[in-house]
């Protein structure tokens, strides 16, 4: 699938390429999405140009991921998107987080980009692209935008996990003791989901830094630029915080659980000495010598049942003397 972008009077409009034909000179930005061989095959046509295979875009050495040729300027980075929801411990649904590569080709003054999925920046760009504020020159504008609501989107994706953290938060130090197996399950995915955010800030910010560096831009965009930049930074301190924040509540909710398990052992162990004392009577009145006393004694059985009570009773008032009940 193919959308072909267009500017007027520094105004974007988009279409869907459903031909060769449509893929003219014109075009400012072509959003390429999971092309069959016949779309690569038009560009190539039109443009002179080949769009990378999957396995490029995925190569994570710094020099394929920023890198220019006799073509252009070729940047590719990961997207951080939603992976579906899960259920949290508290029967709220929360978010999970995956990274799907993107690779941004300027080409001359022209922008391509290409990924396997419609994802949601590109989505809202593609639908509100005559509602965009900032002026729109050339194709480094487009890069910038898009780059500037990736950011935003990857934002909004940290924040709605941390709202979610807290939820867990709470509910860990809740006297009502929710199942802190599930617990750990949902920190486990929030942290994988968390793993995934910095990963995808990190490799963002080594791409825009290297940009920054490769003088393909003007002042104003270059300002742009910094201003992204220092975005992405402050986002991978907020993400740096989330695992600290992840790993303490952890640590909380195994404090929690081991609190539980000695309560547990310590009501068996406690049940256990109650019934010390009843069990030492019941054993010295068990035994069938010949000569006992109280062996044939008409209130023996009665007398040994409360000498038991008593015991288990003093044993009771001692513990709670003691402030261990």
């Amino acid at each position: 699938m193919i959308y072909g972008f267009s500017e007027s009077n520094g105004r974007l409009s988009a279409a869907q390429m459903h031909r060769r034909s449509d893929c003219h000179e014109g075009l400012l930005w072509l959003d390429v999405i999971d092309p069959t061989e016949q779309e690569r095959a038009w560009i190539e046509q039109a443009y002179g140009y080949t769009l990378a295979s999957y396995e490029d875009i995925g190569e994570i050495a710094a020099s394929a991921r920023f890198f220019r040729d006799a073509h252009g300027v070729h940047l590719n980075a990961y997207s951080l998107v939603t992976n579906g929801t899960g259920m949290a411990a508290d029967g709220r649904a929360f978010v999970l987080a995956r990274n799907v590569a993107v690779a941004f080709d300027l080409v001359g003054n022209r922008l391509f980009t290409l990924h396997r999925e419609d994802l949601p920046e590109f989505r809202t760009l593609r639908s509100g692209a005559e509602q965009i504020v900032a002026p729109i020159a050339d194709a480094r504008d487009l890069l910038l935008e898009l780059m500037e609501r990736r950011m935003a989107r990857a934002a909004d994706l940290l924040q709605e996990m941390h709202g979610h953290l807290e939820v867990i938060s709470r509910s860990i130090f809740d006297h009502r003791r929710p199942d802190m197996e599930q617990v750990l399950a949902d920190l486990a995915h929030l942290e994988d989901s968390n793993s995934k955010g910095r990963l995808a800030l990190l490799d963002n910010l080594r791409s825009l830094k290297l940009l920054a560096r490769a003088s393909v831009l003007t002042d104003a965009q270059g300002e742009r630029l910094d201003a992204v930049i220092t975005d992405v930074d402050s986002l991978v301190t907020h993400v740096s915080f989330f695992f600290s924040k992840i790993d303490f509540l952890m640590d909380s909710a195994m404090g929690m659980i081991n609190i539980e398990q000695n309560k547990v052992i310590k009501l068996f162990s406690i049940a256990a000495v109650f019934f010390l004392p009843p069990t030492l009577v019941a054993t010295v009145y068990g035994m069938n010598f010949e000569r006992m006393p109280e062996l044939h004694w008409q209130y023996g059985y009665a007398f040994a049942l409360v000498l038991m009570v008593l015991s288990a009773a003093a044993t009771i008032w001692f513990f709670r003397r003691r402030g261990w009940l």
